[in-house]
């Protein structure tokens, strides 16, 4: 099992996120093994000690982020870290993992239906446990005795507007909330806003990618005013519209909104938008895909960081009772450190993988 150690006393803090600083004389560092964050370290600098590339400072994060908080671009030095080893990590899979069956149909009013689709690493029935999330998912049921059944849709408007919305299935996986207590994101956000959410599964790192020979940094919020910011179509926007930056509502960006995350990246080189942004693995995948790893860098500091979470839709009669059972699940397993694992193995798996 992952260890996970308690920060000691901080002796300063500086934005020292994920650069490839490192303090002088750095040496090489053992994996699997308590490290001490120094001063002038970087979580980029530290997985180049560790791994060999600055490129697994996530990997880092995601182990540490009860110590580290929200934002990787500001570590404190004399804080304990933990170093996983991705060739000796414990293997999420354990005994109790149920099988993740797939389903083509509607179940018993005893059965809850899960409906995902195709967004890597946390669904995606080509990978082991059909993903990240959904292994989460399936293990949190399985520890309050829950049964279920996971059916794969590709169209993913589809599941908010009429599959879920009708009720054709239970409950889908994995969505971010775009804080619909809030009435402007609630008129913002219509349709994700009639559905409600579980306790966070997995809390992703939202990013912001640059061309590499392109001069720009984002320390502040003000520095993307003008900026054309590119994001599929269809996918989220409330971290840019939330009610403290109203990037979109009061035209401070130009939003750039493609069919895909390739094409956002290929508007990028081609000079048709000056920023990419989505979530972070999501984001590596499409520049390893599109073999873009030179000519595109993502900015140190974090648009923000955003949970995902199993959704209901507010009028489905049992709401409330499944909502109550998984967060009762997902509560045991975080007091088990069972979903640290569970996100180590993918996250290693998906490193390893680009």
């Amino acid at each position: 099992m992952m260890k996970r150690y308690k920060a000691v006393l901080a002796i300063s803090a500086a934005l020292v996120g994920f650069g490839v600083h490192t303090p002088a004389k750095a040496t090489n560092i053992s994996c699997g093994e308590p490290y001490v964050i120094q001063e002038g370290d970087t979580l980029g600098g530290i997985s180049s000690r560790v791994y060999g590339t600055t490129g697994r400072w996530s990997f880092i994060w995601h182990a540490n982020r009860s110590v580290l908080g929200r934002n990787p671009d500001r570590i404190s030095s004399g804080v304990t870290i933990s170093l996983p080893c991705p060739s000796t990590a414990e293997r999420a899979a354990s005994p109790t993992t149920p099988s993740l069956e797939m389903s083509s149909g509607t179940t018993s009013a005893d059965v809850i239906s899960v409906l995902i689709g195709p967004y890597s690493p946390f669904t995606n029935r080509a990978l082991p446990h059909s993903g990240m999330t959904s292994q989460i998912i399936a293990e949190a049921f399985d520890a309050v005795d829950q049964e279920f059944r996971v059916v794969f849709i590709s169209d993913y408007p589809a599941h908010l507007d009429i599959l879920l919305k009708e009720r054709h299935f239970d409950m889908g996986h994995p969505w971010f909330n775009p804080g619909c207590d809030d009435p402007e994101m609630q008129a913002a956000n219509p349709t994700r806003c009639e559905y409600r959410f579980s306790e966070p599964v997995f809390e992703a790192l939202i990013q912001f990618w640059k061309r590499s020979d392109v001069p720009f940094d984002f320390v502040q919020d003000s520095d993307v005013y003008g900026k054309r910011v590119c994001r599929p179509e269809g996918w989220f926007t409330h971290d840019l519209d939330s009610a403290d930056r109203r990037w979109i509502r009061d035209q401070h960006i130009t939003m750039v909104q493609p069919a895909n995350l390739h094409e956002c990246f290929r508007m990028l080189l081609n000079n048709e938008v000056d920023l990419v942004s989505d979530q972070e693995l999501g984001g590596l995948e499409a520049i390893s895909e599109l073999g873009m790893d030179d000519e595109v860098v993502a900015l140190r500091r974090p648009v923000s960081v955003e949970a995902m979470h199993m959704l209901i839709h507010r009028s489905h009669p049992r709401a409330s009772q499944y909502l109550s059972t998984l967060n009762m699940g997902l509560e045991k397993l975080r007091s088990q450190g069972r979903i640290d694992i569970i996100s180590a193995e993918h996250l290693d798996r998906f490193f390893q993988g680009l």
